[in-house]
């Protein structure tokens, strides 16, 4: 069920700002979405990568996936202004991608 939420939250969120370019590699286009996350539970580097480049209350979700190998794969969704912005980070927080919804 809470997947069910996840996604449908997900979907509502990029379909409500626009088209959404996926830059993604192509190794996650068809990730699948496992469970939100809390952020205390989110990667210590990938916090700090959002702390130093986003303002403080911009996180509208996170949540974890698995990449076509099994790979652990968090995605955030921020909103910053009207723009809605998907970041991805790999298990140790490492950035993946960085993608804006178009308008």
């Amino acid at each position: 069920m809470k997947t069910m939420i996840t996604t449908f939250a997900v979907f509502l969120s990029v379909t409500t700002f626009g088209n959404f370019e996926s830059k993604q590699p192509a190794s996650l286009k068809t990730a699948e979405v496992k469970a939100p996350v809390r952020m205390s539970n989110f990667p210590k580097a990938a916090r700090q990568f959002i702390k130093e480049n986003y303002p403080a209350k911009a996180v509208t979700y996170v949540s974890k996936m698995k990449d076509k190998k099994g790979g652990t794969v968090y995605e955030v969704g921020l909103k910053v202004d009207d723009e809605l912005y998907i970041i991805q980070f790999d298990a140790q927080g490492e950035l993946i991608s960085e993608t804006t919804a178009a308008k």
